[in-house]
């Protein structure tokens, strides 16, 4: 697969040496009332209003953060913790717990208010590791999802907050520590040159010189030259 992009993601260095398919990979953010129907945007609302949310603005140290990862047909809840004041490093799990442990230990040295401050913000969301199970059990619904990642012409995409951006640059939302490059890239290869390219490509008419052609005919297959002298039946 070749892939179109000034914007170079962790996964690019396994791509193979192919100019089939084509991705050009545009990061951009997209209107969901535009792009989709009412009941696939009530689908994902519905889906994201069931993640833990954000715990606080910005990218400060210790921002909790919930995301709904699109994947090649699939939708997986991500979730996400800054670690640091300046340029904050994210770090992303599957598992709430592990994310919520990586959030007490940035929270170690706080106040007792904070503490409880943030025991409250997780107390108010009962999603444990069978919350995730439950979750993805009841939003990967392929016949609703197959459509959805066809009108947005995408194999990746991110939902946030802020709203929904496809083909985003996915280092910076820590994949790398949950997919490995080549995963990526395979699976990504896969989804363009088959369920995209095929949905989303009509069959282009080439006309019938062109099929002539390419079975090995021309003009003059079916018709017999005037200069040309028939045989005779013995």
């Amino acid at each position: 697969m070749k892939i179109i992009d000034k914007r170079k993601d962790y996964y690019d260095y396994a791509c193979q040496y192919s100019d089939t398919p084509l991705w050009v990979r545009k990061e951009q953010s997209i209107n969901l009332e535009a792009e989709l129907t009412r009941n696939q945007v009530m689908y994902l609302e519905d889906a994201y209003s069931k993640l833990p949310k954000t715990s606080s603005a910005g990218l400060r140290s210790g921002t909790f953060k919930s995301v709904i990862f699109g994947y090649c047909g699939t939708v997986i809840p991500l979730f996400l913790v800054y670690i640091g004041d300046y340029k904050p490093e994210v770090k992303t799990y599957t598992n709430i717990d592990d994310a919520i442990k990586e959030w007490n230990d940035v929270y170690a040295n706080k106040t007792n208010q904070e503490i409880k401050s943030r025991n409250f913000y997780f107390s108010q969301y009962n999603f444990s590791y069978s919350g995730v199970l439950n979750w993805k059990s009841e939003f990967n619904n392929p016949t609703n999802l197959t459509d959805i990642f066809i009108a947005l012409k995408s194999p990746i995409w991110i939902m946030d907050k802020d709203g929904l951006t496809i083909n985003p640059h996915l280092k910076s939302y820590g994949i790398q520590r949950v997919l490995n490059p080549f995963t990526v890239y395979q699976d990504t290869e896969r989804y363009v040159g088959n369920e995209l390219v095929m949905c989303n490509q009509k069959t282009p008419d080439f006309g019938d010189e062109l099929k002539r052609d390419a079975h090995g005919m021309d003009n003059w297959s079916f018709k017999t030259r005037k200069n040309t002298k028939k045989r005779k039946q013995k």
